[in-house]
């Protein structure tokens, strides 16, 4: 078992670890428990040092022009009551194992809890490869999640590597060109192997020609593959977080406190802001709702949400970050998304299922809402229909 540190943050956009504090959670394979304890001393020890070198660099030369000039502000005292708030996230039972029991904690929901159990070889073998670009890439993954960044090949490069594969024989180029899309897809929950094994299931049947034809646009065909993937995750998460939900082992509970402070990139001029400066990096759309809304004479404040670790997310089987959260006199809180003509809104009606869902669940007082600019989907309001709703809330 291996001890974890208390929970941070959660909930950034690709990434869904959970941390839980002072608990051990069991796994099959047995660790060293004396090396990870090291490790974790050695880390502890690193840091102390670090943080010494800085506190005497500071105290010493009083030189702070290697310090990030980092813009925050706070809650404004006006509306100090907003610390005591916590809004309602989802959470799940998960079993953890103490010194001398194992018990059901309810921890947050994330997209790799959800993607538990999902198994690559029973989904579908319908992939197409067709190809947009004929120009070769390389994959580089970014250390901070696990999205590809793309960087052209150089024709050497191209041609070191047809050459070594051309040079095997039919069957093992199969064997080759499927470990190396997999080597590309990394998932915590889906092996190398796995991957592999289901690429060779759908290359037996391809002829030389195809293989060849899959080589030479390797890396447009790991995008197709792992975009097919990510459907196949997608559809398992939703399902599954849809069917624990109506079994009431996923709920909504109060969970999420507004920061001491939050970074400003733009300060905004409107009055009724949470914090002392709110961030004002906002869309003309976004502009019109959120000015509208915070000049009714019933709204004590509003807040713009940021995406990341200080944002609110309505975490489901997607991570959705609603745009504005704002408080009403009676006490209501308020989540708005908006949905300007602007914005590509392939994915509005996943999140608006997820917001109308949140609001069913976080119970009496809290409310959801995605605004239209044009062309809303069902379900969803425009303007003057959001600010009659509001003006009602009395």
């Amino acid at each position: 078992a291996i001890v974890r540190p208390k929970e941070p943050s959660l909930f950034d956009e690709h990434a869904d670890d959970l941390i839980l504090e002072n608990e051990t959670v069991s796994f099959d394979d047995p660790v060293n428990q004396s090396s990870v304890s090291d490790a974790v001393k050695e880390i502890e020890e690193n840091a102390e040092a670090e943080g010494e070198k800085y506190e005497t660099a500071i105290n010493e030369n009083n030189d702070t022009s290697n310090i990030p000039d980092i813009n925050t502000s706070t809650i404004s005292e006006c509306f100090a009551s907003a610390k005591e708030l916590a809004l309602p996230q989802f959470v799940m039972p998960v079993k953890y194992e103490n010194t001398f029991l194992q018990e059901d904690k309810e921890v947050l929901v994330t997209k790799d809890a959800l993607s538990e159990g999902f198994e690559l070889d029973k989904q579908s073998r319908d992939i197409s490869f067709v190809w947009t670009d004929i120009k070769g890439v390389q994959i580089d993954v970014d250390g901070s999640d696990t999205t590809p960044k793309h960087k052209e090949l150089n024709a050497d490069e191209i041609n070191y590597f047809n050459q070594q594969i051309s040079s095997l024989a039919p069957e093992h180029q199969k064997t080759q060109i499927a470990k190396y899309i997999a080597k590309q897809i990394r998932y915590d929950f889906i092996a190398d192997s796995q991957i592999t094994n289901y690429l060779l299931s759908i290359f037996k049947d391809y002829s030389d020609i195809q293989i060849s034809d899959i080589i030479a646009h390797k890396e447009m065909a790991v995008e197709i593959v792992k975009d097919r993937i990510e459907g196949f995750l997608f559809e398992y998460r939703k399902e599954w977080f849809n069917q624990r939900r109506k079994m009431q082992r996923i709920k909504c509970v109060p969970k999420y406190v507004f920061p001491v402070s939050m970074p400003v990139v733009k300060e905004s001029h409107m009055a009724k802001g949470l914090y002392e400066r709110e961030d004002g990096k906002i869309n003309t759309f976004e502009y019109t709702v959120i000015n509208k809304v915070a000049n009714l004479p019933n709204v004590e404040w509003w807040h713009r949400n940021p995406t990341g670790k200080n944002g609110f997310c309505i975490n489901g089987y997607i991570n959705h970050y609603p745009d504005f959260i704002v408080k009403m006199n009676n006490g209501t809180i308020v989540v708005i998304e908006t949905k300007g003509d602007d914005r590509d809104n392939s994915d509005s009606k996943n999140k608006l299922d997820l917001g109308l869902k949140w609001e069913a669940d976080a119970g009496i007082g809290y409310k959801y809402f995605m605004v239209f600019e044009h062309n809303r989907i069902d379900d969803a309001v425009d303007v003057q229909e959001l600010l009659e709703i509001l003006k009602g809330m009395c």
